[in-house]
């Protein structure tokens, strides 16, 4: 039975460079520290413990027992649980407030699920579901550190299904509130990676209550979780990255699926859809988050009284590459409500919100005492489509555009700008009225097809990468929207530097990162100087969307050759993306000097 961790993912954690967070929640009290007997290595749990060394039939009593020598430098101990359903609860005092979970993580330890009795190597959480079941009694899961002894914690959760929460009576919330029902979190940094987290109810964040500190969920659902303020997620005060996360069909009075406040937030690639807020954002909430950066997110179908898709109160965020579409609202801001907030809009795709006044994008103030904070957003390279009015601004309110497809047909706004306030229009030949042509609407699918009428009408907004991380542009200038569309074409010599009479090999990688297939002819331009010379050409060469051709070429460089070797391949297609890409290295002798001047 191997005791090696198989994932970790503290570096993305880490890689933040936001430094760690003291003064986490909660005082342990009347808590025997079992810590002080502490075990090292690698432990086990499983629902039976029958010929497996170092388990345990708790995941508690494995975690009481762990070594946690992360302070010193040393690898905190693995974790590996076995699939089954632990509904064990385990009481502690905290805050003189007894409080219940399935498990308290109170070390930086690596707890990792998805593991079976005979194998203990590979896990597969979605084969092997590890469930932590609450049963309604209390938390499954609580991350904390024990600040009376100045213990800072730094915890990876992954592979666990997190269920049957109720946060009543345990607090934790901003003013203490019940909080945090399937996860609370409050670590110096915590990472939670491959979870499932579903049917927990809390008055904060029903699936997961992120609190101080650094926390980073990557590649977890949240699904069909409740709560008063963020259904499935709520963070506050906390450094948060969320990384391709689905956070799904989750419900609450604001925030349904996401309530953020914080100033040193990051969402990347995650999905949002089917979520229903009551109040405001149904899909996310964004408050008091003037430094949050969002990219390459989908916020498709949901619902809210105001703020269907998101609902951005006074928050000067930056927003790129994101996709707001079949959102409803039974009010204003269909797809989204921007009140008291100045946020940067990079690269939208606002589409087919409905309900109320039907607007794709809501621009509106609010009074605090006697003053009013007006809202000032810019736009810049958006799909803007499909809406009874596409842009409102409420009076003393300013949106400002730039680069813009408006739509036509059946893809047009009943009218594309209105209200009291000020819509700037930009440049006036950056409007466009056509078609988006996008690939599969109806399947949530937003990305551009090769008739859009926003390829290459885009300017630079300094974003490098469309919603599929994919470079940008791939035309003669950027695409409107959250995808750039066409083909990336490039070469890659074997070396920068290569010596006479040295063989030399070129890899050619050409990527079609449209919805339609490319149908291709590649041509690569042999320099001077090598053997073989000339073009090569390949065709009809046949790329279905996604994929990728690749060809390696060998030469040798001739041997009286010297100076510089720039090879270039270009490639044209049938349906319209071409692309060149050139590669430059160096032929050059190398000297060797005698021994006596390289001593000296």
């Amino acid at each position: 039975m191997g005791c090696a961790s198989s994932r970790t993912r503290i570096g993305l954690a880490l890689a933040l460079g936001l430094g760690l967070v003291g003064a986490l929640l909660g005082a342990l009290a009347g808590r025997a520290l079992e810590a002080q007997a502490q075990g090292s290595g690698c432990y086990h749990v499983a629902p039976s413990c029958t010929g497996i060394p170092d388990c345990y039939t708790t995941l508690q009593a494995a975690v009481d027992a762990a070594s946690d020598d992360a302070d010193s430098g040393r690898a905190a101990t693995v974790i590996k649980v076995a699939a089954g359903v632990y509904t064990d609860l385990h009481p502690a005092v905290v805050d003189y407030r007894t409080i219940t979970q399935v498990v308290y993580v109170y070390k930086s330890v690596a707890i990792q699920g998805g593991y079976t009795l005979t194998d203990w190597t590979e896990p597969d959480p979605l084969a092997n579901p590890t469930v932590l079941d609450a049963r309604g009694l209390g938390r499954a899961l609580y991350v904390a550190g024990l600040p009376e002894l100045d213990k800072c914690i730094s915890p990876t959760i992954e592979g666990l299904s997190i269920t049957g929460g109720d946060a009543a009576g345990l607090g934790g919330g901003p003013l203490g509130e019940d909080s945090g029902a399937g996860a609370y979190v409050a670590a110096d940094s915590a990472v939670i990676g491959d979870c499932r987290v579903f049917g927990n109810d809390a008055d904060y964040g029903g699936g997961l209550y992120l609190g101080d500190g650094v926390a980073t969920l990557s590649d977890n659902t949240v699904a069909s979780n409740t709560a008063e303020y963020g259904g499935g997620l709520f963070a506050a005060g906390v450094a948060a990255t969320l990384w391709h996360n689905d956070i799904i069909s989750n419900v609450a009075g604001y925030g349904g699926g996401v309530f953020l406040s914080s100033q040193a937030a990051a969402l990347n690639g995650n999905t949002i859809a089917a979520n229903a807020a009551i109040t405001g954002g149904g899909g996310l909430l964004l408050v008091r988050s003037e430094q949050a950066v969002l990219d390459g997110n989908v916020v498709v179908d949901n619902s809210a009284g105001v703020g269907g898709g998101l609902y951005v109160d006074r928050s000067d965020a930056t927003l790129a590459n994101t996709v707001v579409a079949d959102n409803r609202a039974d009010s204003v801001g269909s797809g989204l409500y921007v009140v008291a907030s100045s946020p940067q809009l990079l690269h939208s795709t606002i589409a087919r919100n409905i309900g109320g006044v039907g607007s794709g994008l809501y621009v509106t103030g609010s009074m605090r005492g006697a003053t009013y904070y007006p809202s000032v957003v810019a736009l810049t390279n958006t799909i803007l489509v499909s809406h009874t009015l596409g842009i409102a601004a409420g009076a003393g309110n300013t949106a400002t555009l730039e680069a813009t497809l408006w739509g036509a047909g059946g893809w047009a706004n009943g009218a594309d700008w209105g209200g009291a306030g000020t819509v700037n229009t930009g440049t006036p030949g950056r409007n466009y009225w056509g078609l988006p042509d996008f690939a599969v609407p109806g399947a949530g699918d937003y990305h551009l097809g090769l008739a859009s009428d926003g390829l290459d009408r885009g300017v630079d907004a300094g974003v490098a990468q469309d919603m599929d991380g994919q470079p940008r542009p791939q035309g003669s200038s950027y695409d409107l929207g959250a995808d750039e569309t066409g083909l990336v074409a490039i070469k890659r010599a074997s070396s920068d530097r290569v010596a006479p009479g040295a063989p030399l090999h070129y890899a050619i990688h050409v990527t079609n990162t449209s919805v339609v297939t490319l149908t291709a002819t590649i041509t690569d331009r042999l320099p001077d100087g090598v053997t073989p010379g000339g073009l090569l050409t390949w065709m009809p060469v046949t790329i279905a969307p996604g994929g990728a051709w690749t060809h390696t070429v060998a030469l040798t460089v001739d041997a009286g050759y010297a100076g510089t070797l720039t090879n270039v391949v270009w490639v044209t297609t049938d349906e319209g993306p071409d692309g060149t890409y050139a590669e430059t290295c160096v032929a050059s002798y190398v000297l060797y000097l005698p021994l006596i001047l390289r001593a000296l």
